[in-house]
C-alpha cells in the first residue's frame, strides 16, 4: 500500500518518509502531554489554598522560606512550586514569589488551571 503511494520511489525515501511522520507524531504527543500537565498540574487547588507542603516544595527547589510560587525569567508564567514545570526551571532563571499579587505585579500570569 505505502509503496504504491510512492510509485517506484527508492526504498530509502520511503523509510525517510516514515521516520519523518513518526517524528511529527512524537513531537505532537510531547506538546500535548506538556499542555495537559500545565492545565492539570495546579487544577486541584485555588490560589487561596496554600499549604505547608507548598512552602516546603518551594524550599526544596531553592526558593526562600515563605514563597509559594515560582516563575522563570525566560517566560511570563508562574506556577506553584510543586508543579512539574517549577522543578524544570534552571536555577539562574528561577524567580520566587511570596504571593500571586507579587508575581502578577512583576508581569507574570498564572499557569493554566492555577
Amino acid at each position: 500500500m505505502l509503496a504504491d503511494a510512492f510509485n517506484g520511489a527508492p526504498k530509502e525515501y520511503i523509510g525517510r518518509f516514515v521516520v519523518a511522520i513518526l517524528v511529527v507524531i512524537a513531537i505532537s504527543t510531547m506538546f500535548l502531554v506538556y499542555y495537559y500537565l500545565d492545565v492539570t498540574e495546579d487544577a486541584g487547588t485555588s490560589a487561596n489554598e496554600i499549604s505547608s507542603e507548598d512552602i516546603a516544595d518551594c524550599i526544596d527547589i531553592g526558593c526562600p522560606e515563605g514563597t509559594v510560587y515560582v516563575g522563570s525569567s525566560e517566560s511570563n508564567v508562574y506556577h506553584k512550586c510543586h508543579s512539574g514545570y517549577a522543578v524544570t526551571i534552571l536555577p539562574q532563571n528561577r524567580l520566587c514569589f511570596y504571593n500571586a499579587s507579587e508575581a502578577e505585579a512583576a508581569g507574570y500570569r498564572p499557569a493554566a488551571g492555577l
